[in-house]
């Protein structure tokens, strides 16, 4: 019963680009801009157009791209494209003593479209919903608009961005022509899974209100990025002291657990059938298990989990497995052999813990020591964050973002 959540948004990895262009694949090429971004690219397209004509800067030429758009319409469909003519428009610098790093409308737009579509998955809201006007109306905690936390957030993750090109040329990493090599594959690959680039280019616009140059231009710096990171962690030093006493501290957490269950699912709970119907039949199983049946066969018969072909409704795992609480929570907390109904967001489980395994510590060691590194590295990174070094300044006249008060928290990743 596995959870669609995002807890921890990492979204400047190489990887994770690959995997944003699998999910417009999933969407058939046609998932929305999120409702907030849309929101912002109506505002950005409505200022920017002046800023542009009325600028003197030196650098300013008759080919600085302008926007179009001045109606204030925001794209109301995916298969509506918007204006990327204003994308390199600068909106905020980040200040690094001698290094300075210009924040653009089109890297606010992608970075926002990123965190708006990871929020609306945690709470369970399909894009383009009507579900998801309400929910960036709402109060998130009861007080911060989720709009406004939205847009904060995409800014700090930008900013994080903008300090890893940073650090990446301080520590001297750079791409090599092989590495670029393999980045114009990847790309070419990316396009492949469309009917024509014109498809593929339409699909990251209405995804991601950004062109496909700046698209690919965000996945070089996110390969710098992993590249950095990579050496970063190789260069890290943990005690391996310090590495069996975390071991012996989180014990419980290297602890597997193999339940088989049975699933009945009810209205409300991804099934047609009333809660009270589902109800009975789960309990008249359970009470054929506690007689002693065989819960797998019992699974194969009446299960309503789609794997249960596979696996006979059998699954194993530890407490960091992404599936939903109630099902981990039960099985860790009962005895073997024990059997039970539990309720989750799928319906009613029943459930019967068949045995717990401890992963020695030589097994986990090594994943233990690559973690702590990574937790060493994104709390350096946080640091850098309120690093009074890397100021960042907004131009509100460009876009104007709601001042809440927003801090990284490294324990679990995200902000507050």
């Amino acid at each position: 019963m596995k959870r669609s959540a995002v807890n921890n948004m990492v979204i400047y990895t190489a990887a994770i680009m690959i995997v944003l262009v699998f999910f417009l694949v999933g969407c058939g090429g046609s998932a929305q801009i999120p409702a907030v971004l849309a929101d912002v690219a109506t505002e950005v397209q409505a200022t920017t157009t002046t800023q542009v004509e009325q600028s003197t800067a030196p650098d300013v030429t008759e080919e600085q791209p302008t926007a179009v758009s001045t109606s204030g319409e925001a794209p109301s469909s995916a298969s509506e494209v918007l204006d990327t003519a204003d994308e390199d428009v600068v909106f905020a610098t980040l200040m690094a003593e001698d290094v300075i790093e210009d924040f653009t409308v089109g890297e606010f737009r992608y970075f926002t479209s990123v965190v708006a579509n990871a929020i609306l998955d945690e709470a369970g809201i399909i894009s383009g919903s009507e579900e998801e006007e309400a929910y960036w109306d709402s109060l998130i905690d009861g007080q911060t608009p989720a709009r406004d936390y939205a847009l904060n957030y995409a800014v700090n993750e930008l900013k994080k961005f903008k300090i890893l090109d940073v650090l990446a040329r301080e520590n001297g990493t750079f791409l090599t022509e092989n590495d670029l090599l393999e980045i114009e594959a990847t790309h070419l690959t990316q396009i492949g899974f469309f009917e024509s680039d014109e498809d593929f280019a339409k699909a990251i616009n209405t995804t991601y209100g950004i062109s496909v140059d700046l698209f690919k231009k965000i996945y070089i710096q996110a390969m710098l990025h992993e590249k950095y990171f990579n050496e970063s962690i190789e260069a890290v030093e943990i005690d391996e002291e310090d590495v069996k006493m975390d071991y012996d501290l989180y014990k419980d957490y290297f602890e597997d657990a193999t339940v088989t269950h049975v699933l009945f699912r009810y209205e409300g709970g991804s099934g047609n059938r009333s809660r009270e119907d589902s109800k009975a039949l789960a309990e008249g199983v359970l009470a054929r298990v506690r007689a002693g049946e065989d819960i797998k066969a019992l699974a194969m018969e009446y299960s309503e989990d789609p794997s249960v072909v596979e696996d006979g409704g059998e699954y194993t795992f530890n407490r960091y497995a992404d599936l939903v609480p109630e099902f981990i929570n039960w099985s860790f907390e009962a005895k073997i052999g024990q059997s039970d109904i539990v309720e989750s967001e799928y319906g009613y489980h029943v459930m019967k813990l068949e045995k717990k395994v401890q992963m020695p510590y030589e097994e986990v060691k090594d994943m233990m020591l690559q973690q702590m590194k990574e937790v060493q590295f994104d709390n350096t990174l946080s640091l850098r964050m309120d690093d009074p070094r890397f100021e960042v300044y907004i131009d509100d006249t460009v876009i104007d973002i709601p001042e809440i008060p927003v801090e990284y928290c490294p324990e679990c990743g995200q902000y507050h």
